[in-house]
């Protein structure tokens, strides 16, 4: 009996978290400030379900301060120094999304 109310508790938690995260990406095309950027690296990660990728961009704020942010996506398309558009939220500057064009 335990074990489904541990299992319930991680699907809702788990579920939670990713309501979480797609509200966030919506807010954020939808009211986010876009801005230039350029890919400052990109940091590979292997498991048991493949590879994965974590994307990290530079872009200067409306205040003109130069920020490292973790880019939205898990698609290795990109390669360090390329330029894209993203869009950010001032609350919430470290984690940006791409414009898709």
């Amino acid at each position: 009996m335990f074990e489904y109310v541990l299992f319930a508790a991680f699907i809702l938690i788990f579920l939670f978290v990713v309501i979480r995260s797609i509200k966030l990406k919506n807010e954020i095309l939808n009211n986010g400030i876009q801005v230039d950027a350029t890919v400052s690296r990109i940091e590979e990660y292997h498991d048991e379900d493949g590879t994965s990728y974590k994307t990290y961009v530079i872009y200067r704020n409306q205040e003109g301060n130069e920020v490292e942010a973790l880019l939205a996506t898990s698609k290795s398309t990109y390669t360090k120094g390329d330029k894209i558009l993203i869009k950010y939220l001032n609350k919430k500057p470290n984690y940006v999304v791409p414009v898709e064009e």
